[in-house]
């Protein structure tokens, strides 16, 4: 994994939010439903946003969305 991207807004004076955008690289099985094979491997790349409010320590990080991949990236 690798962060692409790092942002941060505030959205009113006492409300800040950050995201953080991460390249996900891997491998991942995919079998046709109803069949017995194992699957076959295939290559994925996803773009994960990552966000949580920054104004307030006591909020997690958590998946806001994904992001298609960008054509020069194919």
């Amino acid at each position: 994994a690798e962060v692409v991207q790092i942002r941060c807004g505030r959205l009113t004076t006492d409300f800040c939010i950050g995201q953080v955008v991460v390249r996900v690289d891997q491998e991942q099985l995919v079998a046709a439903a109803g069949k017995k094979a194992a699957g076959k491997a295939v290559h994925v790349t996803e773009y994960v946003v990552f966000q949580r409010v920054v104004s307030d320590p006591s909020s997690p990080w958590s998946i806001y969305g994904k992001l298609a991949v960008p054509q020069w990236d194919k």
